[in-house]
């Protein structure tokens, strides 16, 4: 029987580079082109945030997303059903 799911978001730090370099398609600097800032409190952290579904019962993943991390928690959603 299956018992349900939850969903929980982590964030995972990324490379800030160099500062003052642009960030552009040409820019030559080691920041990820794809990461972006949010703010948790006071503290402002750069990079990704883990969207992980997972099984109560067993502690299985069945599901995740990875997005820039200002995305809110609330625009992802992991509530469709699992194809297998």
């Amino acid at each position: 029987m299956r018992k349900g799911v939850i969903q929980d978001a982590a964030i995972m730090d990324a490379d800030l580079g160099p500062s003052g370099k642009p960030r552009g398609d040409g820019a030559l600097t080691r920041r990820s082109r794809d990461g972006d800032w949010v703010k948790r409190g006071s503290v402002s952290r750069f990079g990704y945030k883990l969207h992980v579904k997972t099984d109560i019962e067993n502690g299985l993943v069945r599901d995740l997303e990875v997005t820039s991390a200002s995305v809110h928690d609330s625009r992802v959603d992991l509530s469709e059903p699992v194809r297998w």
